[in-house]
């Protein structure tokens, strides 16, 4: 299985901020890259293992390619909008040769994992390797 994922809108819409990085669970030497900066991490096949079991691919492949979050507040003093948001595109790649995309903001963890088992869990993995991944580009300066 391979997951290409990216993080854009809100405030990493500015040049240098987005992220589109590709996460390889092949057997035998899972891994993440970016090749915008050149940032490489090999999972153990502990961490590689729980991913794996993060992505449904039965339930992942019925979600709709974008995602809204079903509650969204916001007053006058504190505006909400998807556009002030981060969005996450995720998309699985069986190894039998399926594609999907889903789009999803970053505050859906709970949503997405009522929609499909553990998928929560996997945008909470991918905001963290996102931050990883800057903090990478940001010691390449």
């Amino acid at each position: 299985m391979q997951i290409t994922f990216g993080r854009s809108g809100g405030i990493v819409a500015a040049p240098g901020l987005t992220i589109e990085a590709t996460l390889d669970l092949s057997e035998g030497h899972p891994r993440v890259t970016d090749p915008a900066s050149g940032y490489t991490r090999d999972l153990s096949s502990q961490e590689a293992q729980q991913v794996r079991q993060m992505i449904d691919a039965a339930s992942f492949f019925k979600l709709p390619t974008e995602l809204r979050p079903l509650n969204q507040s916001a007053s006058p003093s504190r505006p909400t909008s998807i556009a002030d948001q981060r969005q996450y595109d995720i998309t699985v790649r069986t190894d039998d040769g399926r594609t999907h995309t889903v789009r999803a903001s970053e505050t859906m963890s709970s949503e997405l994992e009522q929609l499909s088992p553990g998928l929560g869990k996997f945008l909470v993995w991918m905001k963290q390797e996102c931050e990883t991944i800057m903090n990478y580009r940001r010691q390449q300066r």
